[in-house]
């Protein structure tokens, strides 16, 4: 019987990592033999099953997936037959694995994937899994030209991830605990490449991925003025038509602001909104969860950003564990500078517990009521926005969770 279908669930979380997948695998050895499909709901992937073929069933997901994943799961287990195989990856499986493993998956990618799901794709479709651990690592860092979003086949692209890691170690994020240092950077040769498949497939619009756009540094030039230059001069070189950068999925840090980068986005690209990661009003907080910057970063690029004629779009991260009533007081402060700047909106978040960071264990304080209305006055004004409310009930259930067992990291 033919063991070649390999079904990806696509939910809102994963649609900027399946087109890498499934691109590394349509460009692997067998990879013509390989048949690739994509599932958006649970109840077509149930069809998928049911029609007996031999099937690989991947699951990429995050921690506030969880829920829905596991429901998923124990449903489809038993209609799976002795020649399929369930297989995780993704930012929650490589933090708890074990816990992953206990929701019946056959095997668990840890980490970066990029190499390990073509070569179990090819064991398994060759009928041979012997000496594979159920949890599986690659120790060496994947190059970021080793693949491009984007599949050929079902036509299916994605925003190109220009950086991967972070040199910081905010004690809330699950980046580089994911990514192994060093930091690396996609050479423009590779970008090019994302270019061209654009074109081919018709599109010409360019976006991109990084946790700090202004960090993006070219392998060949190592310096980021020039490389982001580089980068934006080749995205119009190739007739794009639309770029963006330093908006999401690219957003940046305060203390990266600088006018020659917003001159060079200006000129270049057409989104007039710059996300700064701000995350908290209070020096003492963002001192403890490491972020790096001050307050007084914050301000000047939100100023710097305005100046240049931009909309600054300033993220916000409030109940973090160690959080105290006095540093959601100086958030308020800062929220209130900012907002009479004009041309300011806030994006409001939720903590959210992160199986593999320092503080997944800690509990995170209770938002005062007054402080919810101050949160929601803000969002009547206009001046503030996010998923900050639906953020508070799923920080309710990974707790829950966490203290039930379901997550064993």
């Amino acid at each position: 019987m033919n063991r070649s279908r390999i079904i990806f669930r696509q939910t809102e979380g994963n649609r900027y990592t399946l087109p890498v997948l499934l691109n590394l695998l349509e460009s692997c050895p067998m990879g013509e033999e390989l048949q690739l499909d994509i599932a958006q709901s649970h109840e077509e992937l149930a069809r998928k099953i049911e029609e007996g073929i031999p099937t690989i069933v991947a699951y990429s997901f995050m921690t506030p997936h969880l829920k829905e994943v596991r429901s998923e799961v124990i449903s489809i287990r038993s209609m799976l037959g002795p020649e399929d195989l369930l297989v995780a990856g993704g930012a929650h499986p490589t933090a708890d694995p074990a816990g992953t493993l206990e929701l019946g998956f056959d095997i668990v990618v840890v980490g970066e994937g990029e190499r390990i799901l073509p070569m179990v794709a090819e064991k398994w479709a060759r009928g041979d899994l012997r000496g594979l651990p159920r949890v599986m690592r690659d120790e060496d860092p994947c190059p970021l030209e080793l693949s491009i979003p984007a599949s050929r086949r079902l036509r299916f692209m994605a925003p190109l991830e220009i950086t991967r890691g972070c040199s910081h170690n905010c004690a809330y994020c699950l980046t580089p605990r994911i990514h192994r240092k060093p930091v690396r950077h996609r050479p423009l040769h590779s970008v090019r490449r994302y270019l061209e498949a654009s074109h081919h497939m018709g599109k010409k619009v360019a976006r991109f991925i990084a946790p700090d756009a202004f960090s993006y540094r070219d392998p060949s030039k190592g310096e980021e003025l020039a490389s982001i230059a580089e980068l934006l001069r080749l995205c119009r070189d190739m007739g794009m038509e639309r770029v963006h950068l330093g908006d999401f999925p690219s957003e940046v840090r305060p203390d990266r602001v600088r006018p020659e980068f917003l001159q060079l986005i200006a000129t270049h690209c057409v989104n007039r909104k710059i996300v700064i990661g701000a995350q908290s009003g209070s020096d003492s907080l963002l001192e403890r969860i490491h972020r790096g910057h001050t307050v007084k970063d914050v301000v000047k690029a939100v100023r710097e950003v305005i100046n240049w004629g931009f909309l600054a779009h300033v993220d916000m991260l409030f109940g973090l564990p160690g959080e105290t009533p006095g540093d959601r007081m100086a958030s308020l402060r800062l929220l209130d500078q900012l907002a009479a700047m004009g041309r300011v909106k806030i994006r409001a978040h939720v903590y959210l517990p992160l199986p593999g960071t320092p503080v997944f264990r800690m509990d995170p304080p209770k938002l005062e009521d007054s402080f919810v209305a101050n949160l929601e006055e803000l969002e009547r004004r206009g001046v503030l926005d996010g998923d900050w409310k639906s953020q508070m009930e799923v920080q309710r259930e990974i707790l829950q969770w966490r203290e039930k067992g379901l997550i064993k990291a």
